[in-house]
């Protein structure tokens, strides 16, 4: 059987961050790698609010859409990009749910690059890959030294049921120094940041264990630096490590 990597996907896929205003926009790429068993790759991007419900998102040269198709062969590739708003952010996240039918079920790479633009200063952008959802625990690295601090995104893509992630935190000598906890409903998204709300945390660094959400699910984040600057951090799966 082909098996899920970091690197390529079989099988649905999240990309657990969306953002639009103040600047923000996303280039989503998707691209048929299947060179071996020729398959494609058949579904439907679909967009969604913080609270679930679908989102209406401005996508260059298609306008208002909350579901794009894909339909690709082996070798081709997809780009959509979303178009620069300068209203109030709003934050939601995008799941590719893949055809029923498993032999359109191609191997694919999935990715996001994000762009900040601020008038007068360089753009600001960095990538990051889609998630699968079949993960039910998580570790997320930090560095808070020097004003830096991550903002941390946990999601429920379950469309029934909610789920509690439990959040521990620990330094780099594996001490268990907090434990947080988080509550969400169906669909729903949870972005905050770990300093502004946890300020004993400022000027350490560690790791975060989140577990919970079994299987529908999905943990995400990126690392800002006292200028505005931003990178993805890799979220690490224990699955399959013990």
């Amino acid at each position: 059987n082909r098996r899920d990597t970091s690197q390529y996907t079989v099988g649905p896929s999240i990309q657990p961050l969306v953002i639009v205003g103040e600047g923000w926009t996303q280039q989503f790429t998707f691209i048929n790698v299947d060179y071996y068993d020729s398959e494609p790759t058949i579904g439907t991007l679909s967009f969604y609010t913080k609270d679930g419900q679908p989102w209406r998102i401005p996508l260059r040269g298609r306008g208002l859409a909350d579901r794009v198709s894909i339909n690709l062969r082996a070798g081709q590739m997809m780009m959509l990009d979303t178009e620069v708003s300068w209203q109030p952010q709003q934050l939601g996240w995008a799941s590719l749910e893949l055809s029923e039918n498993t032999k359109e079920w191609g191997i694919y790479r999935a990715f996001t690059v994000y762009r900040k633009q601020t008038e007068g200063r360089p753009d600001l952008m960095t990538s990051v890959s889609f998630v699968d959802a079949l993960e039910d625990e998580w570790i997320v690295p930090f560095d808070n030294e020097n004003g830096k601090f991550p903002g941390i995104c946990l999601l429920n893509a379950s469309p029934s049921s909610r789920t509690t992630f439990m959040l521990e935190v620990y330094d780099i000598d594996g001490n268990n120094i907090k434990t947080l906890s988080r509550t969400l409903g169906p669909q729903a998204l949870n972005w905050f940041s770990l300093v502004d709300e946890n300020p004993e945390l400022a000027n350490k660094r560690g790791q975060i264990k989140v577990s919970g959400g079994l299987f529908r699910s999905a943990v995400f984040t990126l690392q800002f630096s006292p200028n505005g600057t931003f990178t993805g951090l890799p979220v690490v799966h224990t699955y399959g490590m013990r």
